[in-house]
């Protein structure tokens, strides 16, 4: 049997009556078959053959006695299993070396687990079910069953009828047959007997509920069947053995149960029953059967009259539904509006799970039930530990219309608490997991989170009811799942979601467009599939068209699902890139300026992806805007770190060898143009070495990579930063230049963008995009850091292909070695002599070993090639080499070049070939392929292609909490908001006390009121002469503003706004702070306050000159005349900010388009 059961429970059931006690030395009585008489029986030898896990049920006297044997014997197995497993430990430590594979952190089961050891024996975690305590004898009543104990667990319901009837004294009005003439089956729950096993279950399971533990609840009613059936049975049991003087005994120990209330709905309950089938017997006494019609037995008619009476008496099978579930449904909802309580779960709970197998009852329990889950995550929290997941996964077969919206929003909390659960939806209907489609297989397979494509594809479901089914379908896809990723995509989720984009009735209904927008951005995030259809089907337009939304919220889940998009690594290609620079053209576009923060937080989140992808082309641009504006990215030092904390790129990859190894050396008298400066103390402010670690993983490039080399160092010195003074002014120089300029590259509009972001008045926002900025500016200085070294390096190399054409015409005997050995001083003589012609390349062309070193004049022998002083030389584009010239101010120091040279300023994977003469050494040829040859792909890049991918997932340099901020709305109540029938706001709050006044508020002002009036009245009679209230303000103050309800002023001088309480008598200072809230980006100065929310929630609306609005805080208490906290900035934006497209022209500064007006 243990073979067969392998590690399942086998259930032992011993029957001992009229068998003799257990012994005191742990053995029972058993009968053996070959003998007329028992035999002792040791629990030991029991233990061994039973092995665990098991369930014993013992039904004897004394019951109790063997369960404390037991344990005992229990101990005594783990006691010798201890001691072979330390025998079998030396032998092992003693024979080989595998001893070393324990350590004295591993438990024992780990080390015999390690050593292949046989398992420890968890005879102690075996359950046992005993009829009786060790001092007592089991009942021996004539009119019970002789195995009382055993009846009760075996067959509950009929000792449960027969009990009552004997305690209640009516079991002489029933026949003695009644237990076999119930009508019913156990399982069919339109019968009388399947209805009362039903109520039964529902009974012992909620009084289970309240009583145990919830471990001990989870692991004896939810995990086994067999388990949770017999415990049911064992609670009756304590209660009918008890009333006949035995005491059951159990392992875990349970509580007892015997006085809970519910018994006494269960006798309600039987009685009813017991009435009911009292009078189908008494029908059935009354009538005689007689083929299909009832031949009445009356006392009235002197003869029997035939009547058809067919359709008014049954053979009972069919009964009306018990009033029990009818009761607890209406307890439960009186529960629920008059006596909710945090600390306890309702007693009713597991009754409304049952219910819930009720068709007639089902759609109002699914309605309780999520009214309960709609009171917060605490409530979800005992439903899931209540068992309500199995039973909610079952109704998603119902195809009823009535359950829908219900069922889908009891899915919705639970997912709003416990995601991870998704991987259920994605199953058949059925507990077996979604299998691939076989060829034999004719029906398509109906996985379960169909039921929610169909809810929201329905076009008669309210847009309301379909905001739990978006918010579902957005959460399938968290942690980009892939297989909903796949499925969903399959079945045309994009073309659905972008369906109702459009249509009227979602437009109104804010927070399904929300969820919407973020299920498209979860859907195609990192997922190609989906990336592609929504290209073909022109979906990232139509979410284009909400960022005009009125809501935030909403145009911050539009720019989430397309910085999603823009995210995606898929293949790279030029169709893609251009998509993807066209989607942050226009939400540079829209949200730059946008009021919200929140938008402006999910602006630079999408914008990082796109910025990362084309760092070398910002890099550029911001290298040419440098070169311009004569901007320096170096910030101050200190001397004594200058030696210690600076790493010479240039010098580091000039001296990389083939394979990539870095020996990070200096080069002669350069320094690196590198940040370099001394950390911040503010933890707001990032430092260099931040920026550079964060670039590394990210990095897409040749150059990238072999920046990364010197990464590692680079982490270990302090990291030096610019001063927040430095950037802003940095930053103020490159737009005022570019916003000058008439049309403006794509590229260009993205810099202005995040330069303005990093500008913002909201200093998080800032800090955001400056994370950016700097990025760029490190890679920047790298680039223009290794193009110097790249020149250097095609200087030296032509100087010694120079050198070695000299050397050979004069000896022709010397090899390269001996010209390595002429001094350098002389090199650089012959220099001078070769300048003239340059350094050639051929763009576009690997080196190869057919490709030679020529000389100035190597057209003549054949070999032609460009040359930037040719009339006919075209400058290549972006993808390929710049040329500009020596007279721009130069990024670093070394070897000054003569006036008509050029100078290389692009990275060095772009190919370039330089040209010697004829006649070279092959070490020299291996020394050009070693430094110049470079790592690409095969494929060739367009004007706007990205690098190839990394093989690894690119960490985000910035992230925001966005989409679990709207998630939370589904842990707290919203269920008026989805079903209420009147038209409200989406994202009303409920606690309306920031918006509605308060009671307090409309006292103080009928007050107000009332006096202003009785002082207009006096106004005729009394002059107007004496002084109220006086009041100091503490500077000298460039706006005022009074509150209505309380007696403060609210003043400004530019820089500070002061709050000061006045009375009659006296006024002091309240509070004061900074207008720009320490913002070191913006430093305008307030011009104007006004308060608003006056009656509700009082805050300062601050304008200054440059057009930036913030809105602040006081924190009053919005019950009383105090401050309760400090100040708080709500938010702050730049709406009216006209910044001029054409520049005005004969003026000195650049002007607005409003401005020129004025002044023309």
């Amino acid at each position: 049997m243990r073979r067969n059961a392998k590690d399942e429970r086998v259930l032992f059931h011993y029957n001992g009556h009229g068998v003799p006690r257990p012994t005191q030395n742990g053995e029972i009585w058993v009968f053996n078959k070959n003998f007329t008489q028992y035999i002792p029986l040791s629990l030991y030898d029991l233990q061994l053959c039973m092995e665990f896990p098991s369930i014993y049920v013992w039904d004897c006297s004394s019951a109790e006695t063997i369960v404390n044997w037991f344990m005992r014997f229990a101990k005594d197995h783990e006691d010798d299993w201890h001691k072979k497993l330390l025998a079998h430990q030396e032998a092992v430590a003693s024979t080989s070396i595998s001893g070393a594979r324990i350590n004295s952190h591993m438990t024992a089961d780990q080390q015999a687990e390690s050593l292949k050891f046989q398992r420890r024996p968890k005879f102690r975690e075996c359950i046992h079910l005993a009829a009786c305590r060790e001092d007592e004898r089991l009942p021996t009543n004539a009119d019970l069953p002789a195995d009382l104990f055993t009846s009760c667990l075996t067959t509950p319901i009929h000792t449960s009828i027969l009990w009552y009837l004997i305690k209640s004294g009516r079991k002489n009005q029933f026949p003695p047959n009644l237990l076999e003439e119930i009508p019913g089956q156990l399982n069919d729950r339109r019968t009388i007997l399947g209805e009362l096993n039903w109520i039964f279950t529902a009974i012992t399971d909620t009084i289970a509920w309240n009583a145990l533990p919830r471990d001990d609840f989870q692991r004896l009613f939810r995990q086994d069947l067999l388990l949770a059936s017999l415990f049911r049975s064992f609670l009756l049991a304590e209660r009918v053995m008890g009333a006949n003087g035995c005491n059951v005994v159990s392992s875990p120990c349970l509580p007892s149960t015997a006085d809970h209330p519910l018994w006494d709905s269960w006798d309600y309950t039987l009685d009813l029953t017991l009435n009911h089938i009292h009078n189908l017997l008494t029908s059935k006494l009354n009538f005689q059967v007689v083929g299909r019609d009832l031949l009445s037995k009356s006392s009235v008619c002197s003869l029997n009259t035939l009547i058809d009476l067919s359709g008014i008496i049954g053979d009972g099978q069919e009964v009306q539904h018990n009033w029990f579930f009818i009761e607890q449904l209406k307890a439960f909802e009186v529960w629920l509006e008059y006596g909710v309580n945090k600390q306890s779960s309702p007693e009713q709970l597991p009754i409304v799970l049952q219910v819930l197998l009720s068709q007639a009852h089902r759609q109002r329990a699914l309605e309780l039930l999520a009214r309960f889950l709609d009171l917060g995550q605490w409530a979800v929290g005992y439903s899931l530990s209540v068992g309500i997941f199995p039973y909610v996964l079952k109704l998603l077969q119902s195809t009823s219309r009535e359950l829908r919206s219900w069922l889908a929003f009891i899915w919705a909390k639970i997912l709003a608490v416990d995601p991870s659960v998704q991987s259920e939806l994605f199953k058949e209907n059925g507990d077996e997991p979604a299998r691939l489609e076989s060829t034999a297989r004719s029906k398509p397979v109906q996985l379960r989170y169909h039921f929610f494509v169909t809810i929201l594809n329905d076009p008669d479901t309210l847009p309301r009811q379909k905001i739990v089914v978006a918010f579902v379908l957005a959460t399938l896809f968290h942690n980009n799942y892939r297989i909903a990723q796949e499925n969903l995509t399959k079945k045309g989720y994009v073309n659905l979601c972008t369906e109702l984009l459009s249509e009227n009735q979602a437009k109104d209904c804010r927070l399904l467009k929300l969820w919407i927008l973020i299920g498209l951005g979860r859907l195609w995030a990192d997922y190609d599939p989906a990336r592609w259809q929504a290209v073909r089907l022109v979906a990232y337009a139509k979410v284009l068209k909400e960022l005009d939304d009125n809501a935030p919220e909403v145009r911050a889940a539009a720019v989430y699902a397309l910085g999603c998009l823009v995210k995606n690594r898929s293949e790279t290609n030029e169709h893609a890139s251009t998509i993807d620079q066209e989607i942050c053209d226009d939400l540079c576009n829209k949200c730059t300026k946008d009021g919200s923060v929140l938008v402006r937080e999910e602006l630079l989140i999408a914008l990082q992806w796109y910025i990362i992808d084309f760092e070398q082309r910002f890099a550029k641009l911001l290298w040419d805007l440098t070169e311009t504006l004569g901007i320096e990215l170096v910030a101050d030092v200190h001397e004594d770190q200058f030696e210690h904390n600076v790493i010479d790129v240039a010098a580091t990859l000039g001296n990389s060898d083939s394979n990539g190894r870095s020996p990070l050396q200096t080069s002669g008298g350069r320094k690196s143009s590198m940040y370099r400066g001394r950390q911040r103390t503010s933890d707001s402010v990032m430092g260099i070495e931040e920026v550079v670690t964060m670039t590394d993983p990210m990095d897409r490039n040749p150059l990238s990579s072999s920046i990364s080399q010197v990464l590692p160092v680079v982490s270990t010195y302090s990291g030096p930063c610019e001063s927040d003074i430095t950037f802003r002014e940095r930053a103020n120089k490159q737009l005022a230049y570019l916003e000058s300029k008439n049309f403006k590259e794509p590229l260009e509009r993205t810099w202005v963008a995040l330069l303005r972001l990093a500008l913002d008045p909201v200093e998080k926002v800032a800090r955001m995009a400056q994370k950016l900025v700097r990025r760029v500016e490190v890679v920047a200085v790298e680039l223009q850091s290794s193009a110097s070294a790249l020149n250097e390096k095609i200087e030296s190399v032509s100087s010694l292909a120079n050198i070695a054409k000299a050397d050979s015409s004069h000896t022709p005997g010397e090899t390269f070695c001996g010209a390595n050995e002429v001094d350098h001083a002389s090199k650089v003589e012959k220099i001078d002599d070769c300048d003239r012609g340059g350094v050639r390349f051929m763009i576009g062309s690997p080196v190869t070993a057919g490709m030679s070193l020529m000389s100035p004049e190597g057209n003549a022998q054949g070999h032609s090639g460009p040359s930037p002083a040719d009339p006919d030389f075209t400058q290549p584009s972006n993808g390929g080499f710049n040329y500009s010239s020596s007279t721009a101010k130069p990024f670093t120091g070394g070897q000054q070049r003569p006036t008509n040279q050029r100078k290389l300023s692009m990275p060095s994977h772009f190919p370039a070939t330089p040209r010697g003469s004829e006649s070279r050494s092959s070490q020299l040829t291996d020394l050009l392929k070693q430094s110049f040859t470079p790592k690409r792909g095969t494929t060739a890049r367009g004007e706007f292609s990205k690098g190839t991918p990394a093989a690894g997932s690119t960490e985000p340099m910035l992230s925001s909490e966005f989409v679990p901020w709207c998630s939370r709305i589904f842990v707290q109540p919203i269920l008026d908001l989805i079903y209420c029938k009147e038209e409200v706001e989406d994202f009303t709050d409920r606690a309306l006390t920031l918006v509605n006044p308060t009671d307090w508020a409309i006292f103080v002002e009928q007050g107000q009121r009332q006096q202003a009036h009785s002082e207009f009245e006096l106004f005729r009679a009394v002059p107007c002469d004496s002084q109220l209230v006086a009041a100091r303000i503490p500077s000298s103050p460039t706006a005022i503003s009074l509150s209505m309800l309380r007696k403060c002023i609210y003043t400004t001088d530019g820089d500070q706004i002061y709050i000061t309480r006045y009375e009659r008598t006296h006024n002091n200072l309240a509070r004061k702070f900074s207008c720009t809230g320490g913002n070191p980006f913006n430093l305008d100065k307030t011009s104007s306050i006004i308060v608003i929310n006056e009656v509700s929630r009082e805050m300062l609306l601050c304008g200054s000159s440059a057009g930036i609005v913030r809105i602040w805080d006081p924190s009053f208490n919005i019950h009383s005349h105090e401050i309760e906290g400090l100040p708080q900035l709500v938010t702050a934006s730049n709406p009216l900010c006209d910044q001029s497209r054409l520049s005005v022209p004969n003026q000195g500064s650049h002007l607005t388009l409003y401005e020129s007006v004025f002044l023309s």
